[in-house]
């Protein structure tokens, strides 16, 4: 599924979003990706627009996340 790269990274990093960006169009790999905690996945080509706001969105979540329960 995820490169050894990312992998690795997300291993000694989980706190931190990935988002993954391919030209491989593969549906079922989406939510597999999602399963092993990617952010967000998108398929090239992506426009510049739809990356930044991707990256905006995993960001947000990300601070949600990192708040604490009420």
């Amino acid at each position: 599924m995820m490169t050894r790269t990312s992998v690795r990274f997300h291993v000694q990093y989980p706190e931190i979003p990935l988002v993954i960006l391919t030209g491989a169009p593969d549906f079922i790999l989406t939510e597999a990706l999602q399963k092993e905690g990617i952010s967000a996945y998108l398929q090239k080509p992506v426009s510049d627009t739809k990356l930044i706001e991707v990256i905006r969105q995993t960001a947000r979540l990300s601070e949600l996340r990192k708040k604490p329960a009420p």
